[in-house]
This record gives C-alpha cells, sequence and structure tokens, in this order.
C-alpha cells in the first residue's frame, strides 16, 4: 500500500492507467528533460507489475531502475533511481525495505530460466512469483523524487515537448537512446510499453 500522504501527491495519479493514459506520453518526456526518467518509468508500469507480476517484469524493473550498478545503460548516462535524496538512506525501515527488495530481486533472476531452478532452491517465503507489492516502497520514493524535481525550469507544469532540443542540452540524446533500448526490453519482459506512455517516433543508431 501507498502511503496516503505519498498518494495525494500530483505525481501518483500516474500510476492509473485510468487516470493518466492521454498524459503518460509527456510524462515520460519530462522525466528525460528533468533527470528522473528512471523514476517516471516506474511510476507508469507499476499497476501493470501489481497486476500480473513476473520474474520477468521484477527482472527489468531492478535492472534497469533500481540496481545502482546498473550495467545496461551506463554507456548512456542513464540512471537508477536516486535512493540516497532527501534523507531517505537514515531512514530504517526504507533501508531495510530496500535491501530486502535488492535480495528479492537477484532471487527472482535468478530463478527465471530452468537451469537457474536447478541451480537455485526454491524459498518457501518468496514463493516462485514476485509479490504485486514488492517494489511499492521504492515507487513511494520515485513517486516523492517526481515531485521534488518539478520545480524552477524542471517545473512539470511549465514544460512542453518543445523544450527538448537533444542537440543543444547536454544527456538529452543519451537519455532517448537508452529509453529507446528500456522500452524494447520491457516489452519483451511482458509490458504493454504503449500503456505505460512510450510513444517513439525516434530511432537513435
Amino acid at each position: 500500500m501507498i502511503d496516503p500522504q505519498t498518494d495525494a501527491l500530483s505525481f501518483a495519479r500516474y500510476r492509473k492507467e485510468a487516470k493518466s493514459l492521454n498524459d503518460r506520453p509527456v510524462f515520460l518526456m519530462w522525466g528525460a528533460f528533468a533527470g528522473v526518467s528512471a523514476e517516471t518509468v516506474l511510476i507508469t508500469c507499476s499497476e501493470q507489475f501489481q497486476q500480473a507480476p513476473s520474474k520477468a517484469k521484477s527482472q527489468v524493473i531492478y535492472d534497469w531502475l533500481v540496481n545502482q550498478d546498473n550495467k545496461k545503460a551506463s554507456r548512456y548516462g542513464w540512471g537508477a533511481i536516486n535512493l540516497q535524496a532527501d534523507g531517505i538512506q537514515d531512514i530504517p525501515s526504507v533501508n531495510t525495505a530496500v535491501n530486502k527488495i535488492y535480495e528479492d530481486s537477484k532471487y527472482y533472476a535468478a530463478r527465471k530460466t530452468w537451469i537457474g531452478k536447478l541451480r537455485n532452491q526454491i524459498d518457501n517465503t518468496l514463493g516462485n512469483i514476485p509479490a504485486p507489492d514488492m517494489y511499492d516502497p521504492i515507487l513511494e520514493i520515485a513517486i516523492k523524487a517526481a515531485y521534488s524535481s518539478s520545480t524552477g525550469d524542471n517545473s512539470f507544469s511549465m514544460f512542453k515537448l518543445e523544450k527538448i532540443n537533444p542537440r543543444e542540452q547536454a544527456g538529452m540524446v543519451n537519455r532517448l537512446k537508452a529509453m529507446e533500448l528500456l522500452e524494447k526490453e520491457f516489452r519483451k519482459a511482458g509490458f504493454n510499453t504503449a500503456k505505460m506512455g512510450f510513444r517513439l517516433p525516434f530511432r537513435f543508431r
């Protein structure tokens, strides 16, 4: 369950398809513009994970959005969700929850293939399928981080797609490249990326 105070923040509505489907493409592009791409992706994919959790979905979430040693998109300067922001690292309950997500994510990734199942004995507590609320603690962090990033020139209420100028904005081309790769992997993992808000008119090679 999401904390009611977090759920009251304006960006919390983007986790619900029924409340934000038409606005999600702009929300994701604002995330790239404001440097909170991982946060906006987690917010828009969380409902699909909760409705139909799977090891494949858990793995792409962990690989792209949670893993602080992310190797998949490191060459594009893609960053995982900032779990050290706003004093979060000083809250014991959050630390415990995040550490558990790290370990559980690795467990499900290890059991994703039949060879992995042979090598990794099933944990009766975790089972074979992730819990629907597995990523909820990090989802709360993502909502708060996106909300706190919407200030000044990065304000979401003032954002227009015309503001994105890859040729002039440092790192923007790389962020969009990473978004394209992420979209492909999330789609392969079983996410409906169109419902998440991905509209990719660009192709980078």
